[in-house]
């Protein structure tokens, strides 16, 4: 009976040996997916970092294109103010809202006359 329970035993130690080898395989191999995965996240972090600096980056300074502007705002403001005060005039009794309304419908014709008014191909 003892060789049969050193046998035994011999077999209960190679399992567990067996089983170690087994888990310390699977915690490697846990780790490399974990070491991926973070690599990974990383990599679409700084993808997605790169996008949005990309996206807010200053835009090039150029002097015509600030000019056209300026211009284009300035022609806006004296034509928005122009038919604010024509809506007052014509409506003394209309609220300042509703002149609002109609000066919001307007905008687009109002944009569309200050940018003709200050392109300089059209003059």
């Amino acid at each position: 009976m003892g060789d049969r329970q050193h046998t035994l035993e011999q077999e209960a130690l190679r399992n567990v040996r067996s089983l170690v080898e087994r888990l310390d395989r699977a915690d490697r191999e846990g780790r490399k997916r974990d070491f991926r995965a973070i690599g990974a996240i990383a990599v679409v972090a700084a993808v997605l970092i790169g996008a949005i600096a990309f996206a807010m980056r200053k835009p090039a300074y150029d002097p015509d294109e600030q000019r056209q502007r300026g211009c284009e705002l300035d022609a806006f403001n004296a034509r928005a103010a122009d038919f604010e005060r024509t809506q007052r005039d014509a409506n003394p009794g209309m609220p300042y809202r509703d002149i609002q309304k109609r000066l919001e419908k307007e905008r687009p014709f109002l944009v569309a006359a200050a940018k003709i008014n200050c392109n300089p191909k059209a003059r």
